[in-house]
C-alpha cells in the first residue's frame, strides 16, 4: 500500500500454491510442464505460462521456444515467461558459449559472455523474442477479426511444430490483413 502500482509476481509449480497464492497476486507464471495444474476459470490476476527444463541449450528453439507464446495464446494465458535469462557459472562468471552442453546439464542461460564486455545473444532468446511479438501479433488479430479465427489459425501453426517456417507464414499473412483497410 505504500509503493503506488507495485505489482506483485509469483511463479507457481504446483496446485497448493495456485489455490493459496494466486488470487493475491498481480501477476503469476505457472510451470507449463507440470501437467495436470488447474488454473481458476476466472482469475483475478495475470498468468502466464513459463518452462524450465534441464539441458534447455539441447532443446530446438523454434518448437520449443517460439512456440511457446502460441501454446500460451490458444490456452487463453495473457503471457509467458522465461527462466532464465543468464546463469553463473564456475567461478561466478556467465556460462561461456563454448562450454560444452554435457558440462551443464541445468543450463538454462539465454546469453553468454562474449569478447571484451560484450554478450552473444542465443538462437533460444531469439526465437523467445520472435514468440513474444508473434503473441502481441495474434492479440492484435483477435481484436480485429475474433478469438475463433485466431486460435484456427494458432491451432494451424502448432499443428506443424517441425515446419520452421509455419510460424512465419501465418505471421505475414495475418499481419498483411491487419494493413488492408
Amino acid at each position: 500500500k505504500t509503493i503506488p502500482g507495485i505489482k506483485f509476481f509469483a511463479t507457481l509449480n504446483n496446485q497448493e500454491a495456485i489455490d493459496s497464492i494466486l488470487p493475491i497476486v498481480d501477476i503469476a507464471q505457472l510451470l507449463s510442464t507440470n501437467y495436470g495444474l488447474k488454473m481458476p476459470k476466472s482469475p483475478k490476476c495475470e498468468v502466464w505460462i513459463y518452462s524450465g527444463i534441464s539441458s534447455s541449450r539441447s532443446l530446438q528453439p523454434y518448437a520449443f521456444y517460439r512456440l511457446m507464446a502460441w501454446d500460451a495464446f490458444i490456452k487463453d494465458y495473457q503471457g509467458i515467461g522465461f527462466w532464465n535469462y543468464a546463469v553463473e557459472g564456475k567461478d561466478k562468471q556467465l556460462n561461456l558459449i563454448t562450454d560444452s552442453v554435457p558440462d551443464l546439464p541445468d543450463e538454462y542461460s539465454a546469453i553468454y559472455d562474449g569478447p571484451g564486455n560484450t554478450i552473444i545473444s542465443s538462437r533460444r532468446w531469439e526465437a523467445f523474442r520472435l514468440g513474444l511479438e508473434d503473441y502481441s501479433v495474434l492479440k492484435l488479430y483477435s481484436e480485429k477479426f475474433g478469438i475463433g479465427k485466431t486460435k484456427i489459425l494458432v491451432k494451424d501453426v502448432l499443428s506443424f511444430p517441425n515446419d520452421l517456417n509455419k510460424a512465419d507464414d501465418v505471421r505475414n499473412e495475418i499481419m498483411l490483413k491487419l494493413l488492408e483497410k
